[in-house]
């Protein structure tokens, strides 16, 4: 979609919600009018034969636009299409509530599905596809876009755009209101971009032995052209000099639109439009108020707005010296005559005296600041550095690493490829460190000692080099010398034990990780094992785990959902036919799972689960229906675990399913997680 429109006072939803075609609609929330479904809107008040209120009477929800589609199947049921852009609240305990508001465009597709196999779904938002493995599960889908509170903007990313309408047109009644479709009169309908202005099944037998493919081109159409542009203020704030005190007031509205300021010492004015945007100067007789409204009197009902006034902070300047350390900062506020305590966020006693602060001993610069006035304006602006260059520049240091022990004839490589800041490196065999240089018997004079065998070295100015090992066991030593800042620096002397063929194996099984989540990879690795021809695994604990290749140096596999630790034990062969066995433990983190509150509201099916889950990490719940024993009767949905809100820890989940799975005699809910967790628990049922 293009646009959301401002906020009402009235109930703190958005006025409107435009399309890509520049078509508005507004909630429909009359309960005298027929076009709005007034028996669902009441069935969604606390007391349906109450007047509706905000928070104490309101819909837990309500519509932007609805459009729903049907067709009956030869089993009798009915194959639903429901496509929305729907208001509602995050919780419905206690019920509607102020800053509990979200908005969200929906597609749910349900189907009793004769057969398994792939099903493909096609309406004027899309094409979805389900491989269906259980008849008794058919398609149960639903994609809530947007479901975020306050976070209206969210719902634009959703598949509904543009709005349908009527194959015949706009509705327009005799009070001058317009409406996209009678939702009690299914009509053909315009507006898929896709040109798929149908509700089309394609699957196995889905219309009956032999038939795969239905359709039908009827919906069932709810939504209420918007005729108010609603009114969103921008800032208004007061200037003050010796001239006389001044408010300016900025707004946002329809091109055209009546908008105007008003407060106590100050007359009705007339904001000036040019387009969508609107301000107004107003000289202020006396004191400055403390708030102001706006109003848009052209919209009916007029929307009104109330602002809190401020003065206005301009940052004109803030600098960060790297050589001193210190952050300046100069502004200004618009009450020139008696200006307010300006402050620098962040910094504890940091008041700009005169319009100016300077911090002291700032090790790190920010990247801007704000600054703030005791009369509730402020402003953020971008630092700009000066000074010697700031940071870190660490010398150059020789890393070598390789192999502690090879075996006799094997290509060995040297790494050195973890030196910080080498620039360039030069390998070298030494000879061993601890030997004592000899006396030449004929001269007299010192004998140094040598490295022997002698190897070649294969790309020696290289991080990693090469070499074979002498056909014989002996001992080799090397020394890495890199070049770079600071340099040359030269490694500690590197060890390697070249083993015989007829020298034991030593197995080395380790884990990639000593606890894994559920359907996290983990890899067991046993290739560090020394001398060692073949390889055999064997389970030794936990799970058992399937497909894997026993006979190779490592494996893979995604952690199984188990509360035990997997344990594999490992033999290695040499070639001389000698064994050795090691054992790698992994341990499962299993997810916790709680049911804060199930309810079924048997009128129209519709289940309302909300919980907890310690596991937050790609981690969603599904819910089924289940008997006393946790078997599984029916599947009534899933959702995400989101993060809890700082401090909490852990994540929370809500599923909210209309038209659900009937449960007849089950009294139980069964909750399974992709990470591990189960609970089976109660719930309790309203009409």
């Amino acid at each position: 979609m293009a646009a959301v429109g401002p906020i009402s006072s009235e109930h703190g939803f958005p006025v409107w919600y435009q399309d890509s075609s520049g078509l508005r609609l507004e909630q429909c929330l009359d309960l005298e009018d027929p076009m709005c479904d007034p028996v669902f809107l009441r069935g969604e008040m606390k007391n349906p034969s109450g007047e509706m209120s905000f928070p104490e009477n309101f819909p837990m929800e309500s519509f932007y636009m609805a459009a729903d589609s049907a067709i009956e199947l030869p089993s009798g049921d009915d194959a639903g299409l429901t496509l929305a852009l729907e208001a509602t609240f995050a919780s419905d305990d206690p019920g509607p509530a102020i800053d509990e508001q979200m908005v969200f465009g929906r597609v749910r597709i349900r189907i009793d599905t004769p057969s398994t196999g792939t099903y493909t779904v096609t309406h004027p938002y899309g094409v979805d596809r389900f491989n269906v493995t259980d008849t008794e599960d058919g398609i149960n889908y639903t994609q809530d876009i947007g479901a975020s509170v306050l976070q209206f903007g969210d719902a634009l990313k959703s598949r509904i755009n543009p709005f349908l309408v009527a194959e015949g047109g706009m509705i327009e009644t005799p009070d001058g209101n317009k409406y996209i479709g009678d939702p009690s009169v299914p009509t053909r309908v315009t507006g898929s971009l896709l040109g798929t202005n149908f509700f089309r099944i394609d699957g196995p037998n889905i219309g009956g032995p032999g038939i795969n493919t239905i359709e039908t081109d009827m919906f069932s159409l709810m939504g209420k052209v918007s005729t108010n542009a609603g009114i969103d203020p921008g800032r208004v704030t007061y200037s003050e000099t010796a001239d006389g005190r001044y408010l300016d007031v900025f707004a946002k509205a329809d091109d055209g639109d009546a908008v105007t300021v008003s407060a106590d010492g100050i007359p009705v004015t007339k904001l000036a439009g040019d387009g969508a945007n609107f301000y107004a100067r107003v000289k202020l007789e006396g004191a400055v108020p403390e708030n102001v409204t706006i109003t848009n009197a052209s919209d009916k009902p007029v929307a009104v707005k109330t602002v809190p006034v401020t003065d206005q902070v301009t940052v004109s300047s803030a600098s960060y010296d790297a050589t001193a350390k210190t952050l300046t900062v100069t502004a200004t506020s618009s009450d020139q005559d008696a200006p307010p305590a300006l402050t620098l966020a962040g910094y504890e006693g940091a008041t700009l005296m005169g319009g100016t602060v300077t911090v002291s001993e700032v090790a790190i610069p920010p990247s801007s600041v704000t600054v703030s006035s005791a009369e509730g304006g402020s402003d953020t602006a971008p630092v700009t550095i000066g000074g010697d260059v700031l940071g870190v520049v660490e010398d150059v240091t020789a890393v070598a690493t390789g192999p502690a022990t090879v075996m006799a004839g094997n290509m060995v490589t040297l790494d050195g490829s973890s030196s910080y800041n080498a620039t360039a490196y030069e390998w070298t065999q030494i000879a061993d460190p601890a030997a004592v240089p000899g006396t030449d018997p004929v001269t007299g004079g010192p004998v140094s000692v040598e490295p022997a065998p002698l190897v070649t070295l294969t790309g020696a100015d290289t991080a990693k080099p090469t070499f074979q090992a002498p056909a014989e066991p002996t001992t080799l030593w090397f020394q890495l010398t890199v070049q770079g800042p600071g340099g040359p620096k030269t490694s500690d002397p590197l060890k390697i034990e070249v083993l015989g063929q007829d020298v034991a194996p030593v197995a080395t099984a380790t884990s990639s990780h000593e606890t894994a989540l559920v359907g996290q990879m983990v890899t067991i690795d046993g290739s560090q094992s020394i001398n060692a021809t073949s390889y055999s695994w064997t389970q030794a604990a936990g799970t058992p785990v399937s497909g894997l290749n026993m006979a190779a140096p490592s494996l893979s596999f995604q952690m199984p959902n188990t509360p035990e630790p997997l344990a594999f034990t490992l033999t290695v062969t040499s070639p001389t036919g000698l064994t050795s066995s090691a054992t790698a433990t992994v341990s499962p983190v299993l997810d916790t799972v709680t049911v804060n509150s199930a309810e079924l509201r048997t009128r129209k099916t519709e289940w309302r689960i909300q919980g907890s889950a310690s596991l937050t990490n790609n981690n969603n719940v599904h819910v089924y229906l289940a008997d006393a024993n946790g078997g599984k009767l029916g599947h009534v949905g899933d959702a995400v675990v989101e993060p809890a809100v700082a401090p909490e820890t852990g994540g929370t989940w809500t599923l909210r399913v209309r038209d659900g799975v009937d449960p007849g005699n089950a009294n139980r809910l069964l909750v399974e997680s992709d990470r591990g967790g189960s609970v089976l628990t109660t719930y309790s049922s309203r009409r």
